[in-house]
């Protein structure tokens, strides 16, 4: 099993067993739970959620796929290519961190919507003028902290969307649809393989990602709009 939905469903079932513990003295009977409960799709929060999921997974799998060539096209040596990658998780793994403490202080729709933004202009700004090492390091420390809020954020606020009784049904739905997550970036590659873009061989998975993740951002606007028609309230 892959580690985020790990995380997921361990994070679920900490949830779960808090809320309906039963006690000495009042017993509560623990609601039926229901693995594939397609009420969720009329849910139009959820339909959001799910399709940010695979935009946001993709959106990273071209990046980490391609950085390294990337790099190995600009001349970099082995060596340093594989610190680009190195330092992509370093900084992931504590942005992650970050994130997940963001979102308990300002709420995960929130803490999703700036992560997103921030990962959107790393690609565009930074990475579309990463033309050297350093460049690229810079790009890799960037993204790395900021890439990582769907997999933080995907299993808090799927339950704030369709409670907690529904998210087994919501997450199984959800990793249903992340086969799109390697069908995309080979969309992503045919497409870069017309040779749209001068010069840059890479422009392509640059935009194409950046793209992915400018839709994430929306879809993000959208839901915090949803669930709360205040910019300020904590979602």
């Amino acid at each position: 099993m892959d580690i985020p939905y790990l995380g997921d469903h361990v994070r679920w079932y900490q949830h779960h067993t808090n809320r309906f513990r039963q006690g000495p003295e009042t017993s509560k009977p623990v609601p039926k739970i229901n693995n594939l409960d397609t009420s969720i799709f009329k849910n139009m929060n959820m339909i959001i959620w799910i399709i940010a999921g695979p935009l946001s997974f993709s959106g990273r799998l071209i990046t980490l796929t391609f950085l390294p060539s990337h790099g190995t096209f600009l001349g970099l040596s082995d060596n340093q290519v594989a610190w680009l990658i190195a330092i992509d998780a370093i900084s992931n793994f504590f942005g992650r961190l970050s994130i997940g403490i963001i979102g308990d202080m300002i709420g995960n729709v929130n803490t999703y919507f700036i992560s997103m933004l921030l990962t959107t202009l790393s690609i565009f700004v930074l990475w579309m003028l990463a033309y050297s090492f350093e460049t690229l390091l810079i790009f890799a420390i960037v993204y790395g902290v900021v890439s990582g809020g769907y997999a933080v954020l995907s299993a808090p606020v799927a339950v704030d969307i369709v409670g907690v009784t529904k998210y087994p049904s919501a997450m199984n739905f959800t990793m249903l649809f992340h086969a799109l997550d390697i069908l995309l970036p080979v969309f992503a590659s045919h497409q870069a393989s017309r040779d749209i873009g001068s010069g840059d061989p890479f422009w392509a998975y640059k935009v194409i990602a950046g793209v992915r993740y400018t839709i994430c951002t929306m879809c993000a606007i959208v839901l915090k709009l949803r669930m709360s028609s205040r910019w300020d309230a904590k979602v």
